[in-house]
């Protein structure tokens, strides 16, 4: 209760009103995302949420919308209703978050899916994991199991007569790729607890009580862009969003609306720094996450806006567990910071004991969720780091193949299983290299089976099959590529 109020503190509604408007929103909508939001209708009321699609709604705007919608889906046309699994494949726009929080009305248990999923990748997913219905903005189709309906359809279903009854509770779910890049189940259930931390660092480390204007460029499907979205619904500031990112477009929208503050991956951000400033511009704070940042681009992008960085990490199975002040950036642009106040880390060397200062190890957040693979609590990221006496952390880079290009995980096991079915590849391997751009892209190792195979073939070929993110960044052929005794390629000599 004590880190309840403290929060509330930092918000400034340190009040008897506002305790029990927070405890009416629970009982009156559960333990559940529209729980948090009608507690900020309730305090904000007219100040404007959401600008996007050349609208701007206020709190009680989006509630109406909401109530409509949900009342929409629980029609018997789409007949949703508490503990059904629904798909939600929209970009950053007010369907969105209209969608968002009608389906926690409702009590359903929400995947927000990766917009560039294909028909048959998305439908695998949902047959897997036993989905009712995916609500979407382009073209995916119905199949037996599951039923697709897009966001404009909604609008010509007749809403129910009477609310959805209270819904107890419901789970966000954002899948998370695992070690082969199939996608797995990272479920949330909302939890007060866990999200107070996250959210005291986020106001006061960020200083977001004085930044009312919050352009959200990443992905609110992903993990960073959806858990910014909710601190700043909380906190009760205006998010600006686009469907799609466009340097030239991000930059205009921060002049026009005065934006004070940035959520970037470090990808936009390079993109944006290449864009010419505007004259008028008043961004205090860039929270860039999902992906390394480096010098070059830390250095650049303090010239142009100041010393106002900040480097965001966590994980989608922990959430927010660091944030670098742009003084720590500076001093080494690999810089994750300390762990946010409530949340204990440590580092973890080969030995398996906790290492030294300076000691390169795996590191480990220490959680209450009681996930399966969390041991002791302690749940390890994947990621290798040291820390230094001031109890500073640094990363240096991951333990396992995976890496991070342009904020989204990709892995090289799938561009080799995709090169695999071309006729003319005989073997491949792919690893991960830098990219001052995206931080990482992948380098395809080929073995033809005909001399005549060009890297421009190849390409063509990719063009046609291969998500963005999946496109090598290089491609190299091989008369014959190292094996070790095993069988299995030794990709640490490829690059020999």
């Amino acid at each position: 209760m004590f880190q309840l109020f403290k929060a509330l503190h930092s918000i400034r509604l340190l009040n008897p009103k506002a305790i029990f408007t927070l405890i009416y929103s629970c009982v009156r909508r559960g333990i559940n995302l529209m729980a948090l939001f009608e507690f900020a209708k309730r305090t904000y009321r007219h100040a404007p949420i959401l600008r996007s699609d050349n609208v701007v709604w206020s709190f009680e705007d989006l509630h109406r919308k909401v109530i409509t919608v949900s009342r929409k889906l629980s029609n018997h046309e789409v007949n949703l209703k508490e503990g059904d699994k629904v798909a939600l494949v929209v970009t950053n726009n007010t369907s969105f978050t209209t969608l968002l929080f009608a389906c926690s009305s409702i009590g359903v248990d929400l995947f927000l899916m990766n917009t560039s999923m294909s028909n048959k990748q998305l439908h695998e997913f949902c047959t897997e994991n036993n989905v009712k219905a995916i609500i979407h903005d382009d073209c995916y189709e119905s199949t037996d199991n599951v039923t697709a309906i897009t966001v404009k359809e909604i609008d010509y279903i007749p809403p129910a007569k009477i609310l959805p009854r209270r819904a107890r509770t419901n789970r966000v779910v954002i899948p998370s790729g695992g070690s082969t890049g199939k996608a797995k189940v990272i479920a949330h259930k909302p939890s007060l607890t866990n999200y107070l931390a996250p959210f005291r660092a986020f106001i006061n480390v960020l200083n977001v009580d004085q930044h009312q204007h919050v352009y959200v460029a990443t992905p609110m499907y992903h993990g960073y862009g959806f858990a910014v979205f909710l601190l700043c619904v909380a906190a009760g500031k205006e998010v600006i969003v686009d469907e799609r990112f466009n340097a030239k477009i991000v930059m205009k929208r921060m002049a026009e609306h005065n934006v004070h503050m940035l959520i970037v991956t470090p990808t936009m951000l390079h993109d944006l720094i290449q864009i010419p400033m505007p004259k008028k511009l008043n961004i205090q704070c860039i929270a860039s996450g999902g992906a390394p940042l480096n010098e070059p681009l830390i250095n650049r992008a303090t010239e142009l806006f100041g010393p106002v960085v900040h480097n965001l990490f966590g994980t989608t199975e922990t959430g927010l567990n660091f944030i670098a002040r742009p003084s720590d950036l500076l001093r080494d642009p690999r810089a994750l910071g300390k762990p946010i106040k409530g949340m204990k880390a440590r580092v973890v060397n080969a030995r398996g004991t906790v290492a030294n200062s300076l000691e390169t190890g795996s590191l480990q957040i220490f959680t209450k969720s009681g996930m399966e693979k969390a041991r002791q609590n302690w749940y390890a990221t994947g990621d290798l780091v040291v820390h230094d006496e001031r109890g500073c952390y640094y990363s240096r880079g991951r333990e396992d193949e995976q890496i991070i290009s342009g904020g989204i995980n990709v892995y090289p096991i799938e561009l080799e299983q995709l090169l695999h079915e071309h006729e003319q590849v005989e073997r491949v391997a792919v690893i991960g290299i830098p990219d001052e751009r995206f931080g990482e892209r992948l380098h395809a190792f080929i073995e033809p089976k005909v001399n005549a195979l060009t890297e421009e073939e190849v390409r063509r070929w990719l063009k046609e099959r291969a998500r963005r993110e999946l496109m090598p960044k290089e491609i190299t052929f091989r008369s014959k590529l190292p094996y070790e005794r095993t069988g299995k390629v030794n990709k640490k000599n490829l690059l020999n």
